[in-house]
C-alpha cells in the first residue's frame, strides 16, 4: 500500500519538486488502520486545511472484512464514518489555529437514487441497517455500491447539522463516472465490458479532479450538508418517503 502511496508521491512531485508529501499508510477495510491513520494524520500534520474522501470499491459478489461486515459496506461507509469522527477534534483545532474553516469532502454518487433497500431489499421490521447490510441473503451484486453510498449521504445528512461550519463545511459530490483504476477488483468479463463503458462515456481524471476541488475550495458555506453533483446541488429527495424516513430516524439515533 505503502509502495502506492510513493508511486504517486513521485508523479506530483514531477509538477512541483518542493512539494513537502508525506504518506500514512491507510486501509479502509481495517478499522485498526483507520484509527492507527488517524493517530497518525494528527501527529505528523499540525493542521488540516481540506480532506477529501475518496476510497470506494463495488465488488460483485459477497465479501465479509476483519470487521465481520460486509466489505463494500465497511470500505465505503463504515471506515469512512469511522475517520471522520476520530478527526473532527483535529479538524476544529486545526481551524481554529487557521480562523477559516477546514473543508471535508467525501465522494458520493448519485448511483443512491436507485437503492435495493426501496423494494428489492426492503429493510424488515426491527431490522438494523447493519444487518441488513450484513446479511448475504439482501447482497444484490448490482446495487450495493448504489446501497452503500445511500448509507453515506444518510451519513453526510445527519452529521452535517451537528458540525459547526465554521469549523468544518462538510461537502459531498458526485463527479460522474470517471476514468479510473477501480473496476480492476471486477472478473475479468466485466472489465472488459467496463473498459468500453469507460471508453465511451467516462470523464478523464483530470475533470473529476477539478470537480473534488471545486467542491473543496471553490463551492461556499451554502455546500454545508448538501450534495453536490457536478458542481451543482442536488437536493435532497431521493428515495420514497418512508424508507426515507426510516433511515434518518435510525441516523439521527
Amino acid at each position: 500500500m505503502c509502495q502506492k502511496g510513493e508511486e504517486c508521491k513521485q508523479e506530483l512531485q514531477q509538477f512541483n519538486i518542493t512539494a513537502k508529501i508525506k504518506i500514512l499508510e491507510l486501509n479502509m477495510d481495517d478499522y485498526k488502520s483507520v484509527q492507527s491513520f488517524a493517530t497518525a494524520l494528527q501527529r505528523e500534520v499540525s493542521v488540516v486545511d481540506i480532506l477529501i474522501l475518496n476510497a470506494g470499491i463495488g465488488l460483485l459478489k459477497f465479501e465479509r472484512s476483519p470487521s465481520g461486515h460486509e466489505r463494500v459496506t465497511q470500505v465505503n461507509y463504515l471506515s469512512n464514518v469511522l475517520l471522520i469522527t476520530a478527526l473532527v477534534p483535529h479538524l476544529k483545532e486545526s481551524a481554529e489555529k487557521t480562523g477559516r474553516p477546514v473543508r471535508v469532502t467525501w465522494v458520493g454518487s448519485r448511483m443512491y437514487f436507485d437503492t435495493s433497500l426501496d423494494k428489492k431489499a426492503p429493510l424488515k421490521t426491527g431490522e438494523s441497517v447493519l444487518e441488513h447490510m450484513d446479511s448475504k441473503e439482501f447482497f444484490l451484486a448490482n446495487q450495493r455500491y448504489n446501497d452503500s453510498k445511500l448509507l453515506c449521504a444518510m451519513s453526510m445528512y445527519s452529521l452535517a447539522p451537528r458540525l459547526d461550519k465554521s469549523k468544518i463545511v462538510l461537502t459531498m459530490v458526485c463527479p460522474g463516472l470517471v476514468n479510473t483504476n477501480m473496476t480492476d477488483v471486477l472478473p475479468l468479463h466485466v472489465r472488459m465490458v467496463m473498459g468500453v463503458v469507460k471508453t465511451l462515456f467516462a470523464r478523464p481524471v483530470e475533470v473529476g479532479g477539478r470537480l473534488f476541488i471545486h467542491a473543496a475550495v471553490v463551492a461556499g458555506p451554502e455546500s454545508h450538508g448538501r450534495f453536490l453533483g457536478d458542481k451543482d446541488i442536488i437536493e435532497y429527495g431521493f428515495c420514497p418517503v418512508t424508507l426515507s424516513c426510516r433511515l434518518k430516524r435510525t441516523f439521527d439515533d
